[in-house]
């Protein structure tokens, strides 16, 4: 139990535990966290958030050879509100990310174990526009290279380059005139992007716009309206140079 007092009301946490000295429930007032665990280990099995005895959030989990996370699963009445299932390659890297929606985040790696590409895909492994990602490093391991977006087919990846100086700084980073906007509406609505539908990719309620921004004389703050079903959105982000200088004293800051 920890008591906290001096307040107008005393704060208090109750804990217990199994006969393992595992944790087993938190509880403040009528609301309790239980935690169970795979047999004959440590890793949790499952957390269930309850309010006055009844099951809030339920967060499953799934192991394989004991120690790799295989599954994880949020459900909230029953009803999964997110999930993920991973791959792992012989060496024990997270290969892929499988979504509740069946989409799923493909990971490789060069052979110092850096990561070189996350893309994600559809269920029917068509690549997700906006969401496609490259790198490459030096041999010491200073990025190079990256590049994001992607169209539909995956194609069309806008790249940022970076320099770095003897003492493994960044001296320069180059970057696109472009930026990607993504989103999610109803898939019987069109959507505009900055007034227009021209460009704007759809795949089911996601759409996906690249937008150019003027960046060749500094950074710059860029306007962004999204319009759809006669409701519009109005927001912005901020834009580095295209040329940016980076300078250091002599302890590196």
């Amino acid at each position: 139990m920890l008591n906290v007092t001096g307040t107008s009301a005393t704060i208090q946490h109750d804990f217990a535990y199994d006969p393992f000295g595992r944790l087993a429930s938190v509880a403040a007032g009528n609301v309790v966290a239980e935690y169970a665990y795979l047999p004959g280990s440590d890793r949790l099995a499952s957390t269930v958030l309850k309010d006055d005895g009844a099951p809030v959030l339920t967060t499953s989990r799934g192991w394989e050879y004991g120690q790799r996370l295989q599954s994880i699963a949020n459900a909230v009445n029953g009803n999964t509100v997110s999930a993920h299932q991973y791959l792992y390659d012989a060496v024990q890297r997270r290969t892929q990310a499988t979504l509740a929606d069946g989409s799923r985040w493909r990971y490789e790696y060069n052979d110092r174990d850096e990561v070189v590409s996350g893309k994600r895909f559809w269920a029917d492994w068509a690549p997700v526009a906006g969401q496609q990602f490259e790198y490459a490093y030096d041999n010491i391991g200073n990025r190079l290279v990256a590049k994001t977006g992607g169209d539909a087919n995956g194609a069309n990846l806008r790249s940022v380059a970076y320099t770095a100086n003897a003492l493994n700084q960044y001296t320069t980073i180059t970057n696109p005139p472009y930026t990607p906007i993504v989103g999610a509406a109803l898939a019987t609505n069109s959507v505009a992007v900055c007034g227009s539908t021209n460009a704007v990719s759809r795949r089911g309620e996601y759409f996906h716009r690249e937008i150019t921004v003027t960046n060749a004389g500094g950074p710059v703050w860029t306007g962004v309206s999204v319009e759809s079903g006669g409701f519009s959105t109005n927001g912005g982000l901020v834009c580095p140079a295209a040329q940016q200088t980076l300078s250091y004293d002599a302890d590196g800051n």
